[in-house]
């Protein structure tokens, strides 16, 4: 479904991505991680056809993106972007129609939109009027009232509370069991872990990971020990706090047992010590703080 080959793109002196390559196949859903400032809103504006790569191509379908593809990527920005002075059901119908989407046919599904929402109520109402959540929920609406093939949704979980959380993830399930190909960049380590296929990390423009949880586990030698001590073990290297009396200890290719014995060596009070797999966030916070030893995998195949 989308192709990115070797893109680099640079601002004056700075290089924002470098040689970056991935590609999402099919009925997939992919996720796109990374830190602030690692390049992922460039990637997607690329993506996009926002911003020209200096190097590289984006291929969707096997194609460079214009007008007739265009028109079938939908784009949840992560800025949100409705008109604030337009009114909810108009300015929805609008842009869909601004996808070839004729009259008709948009009001039709934008209606159906909001009454599944319990929106028509408010379907004159300035969106300037309308609270945060809902706001939100209509920028859904908006990415998907085209029926689009190829969807890009840049953190779409933002500024949901639990439950608009979870309504967001029936939401994009629906899209893609719509048929529906979804990239999703996210900070929520753990929803990303529960929907995705395969991810894609960026850090400093650079690919660091790539391929599904199974694959970057098994080539990413960091599990983790959960060690329960009342004892503050915050100056140690690797720690992570979980709350009163509990601990993380990134393993980082050291057996769980020398881990354990030097604990002991240095006199900590260990109540209970348990190696476990280290999930996706582990991993994202080992490759963004386990420089200079990060792996370049920028242009390798999966």
């Amino acid at each position: 479904m989308l192709e990115c080959r070797a893109l680099s793109k640079a601002f004056a002196t700075k290089t924002v991505i470098e040689s970056f390559s991935f590609e999402v196949r099919r009925g997939e859903i992919v996720g796109l991680l990374g830190p602030n400032g690692a390049g992922k809103t460039t990637l997607i504006r690329m993506i996009l056809d926002l911003f020209p790569p200096d190097a590289g191509e984006v291929l969707l379908m096997g194609k460079r993106l214009s007008g007739t593809i265009r028109d079938q990527v939908g784009y949840l920005p992560e800025e949100r972007g409705l008109y604030k002075k337009g009114r909810l059901g108009e300015t929805l119908e609008y842009l869909a129609m601004l996808h070839g989407v004729p009259r008709a046919v948009a009001a039709q599904r934008v209606h159906e939109a909001l009454e599944a929402l319990g929106y028509l109520p408010y379907a004159k109402r300035r969106i300037m009027e309308l609270s945060k959540g809902m706001t939100q929920r209509a920028q859904f609406i908006a990415a998907s009232a085209h029926h689009p093939v190829f969807m890009v949704l840049d953190e779409p979980f933002s500024g949901l509370d639990p439950v608009g959380v979870q309504w967001a993830l029936q939401t994009i399930r629906k899209y893609r069991s719509e048929g529906a190909t979804i990239l999703l960049s996210a900070h929520q380590m753990a929803m990303v872990e529960k929907m995705c296929d395969r991810v894609v990390m960026v850090h400093r423009g650079r690919r660091v990971l790539y391929g599904t949880l199974g694959e970057i586990r098994a080539k990413w030698p960091t599990g983790v020990a959960r060690v329960e001590s009342a004892d503050d073990l915050s100056a140690r290297e690797g720690v992570r706090k979980l709350d009163d009396g509990n601990w993380e200890i990134a393993l980082r290719d050291q057996a769980p047992e020398s881990v354990l014995a030097r604990l002991i060596e240095d006199g900590v009070a260990v109540r209970a010590f348990e190696p476990v797999d280290a999930t996706l966030e582990n991993i994202f916070l080992d490759v963004v703080h386990g420089e200079p030893e990060l792996p370049r995998t920028d242009g390798a195949s999966s």
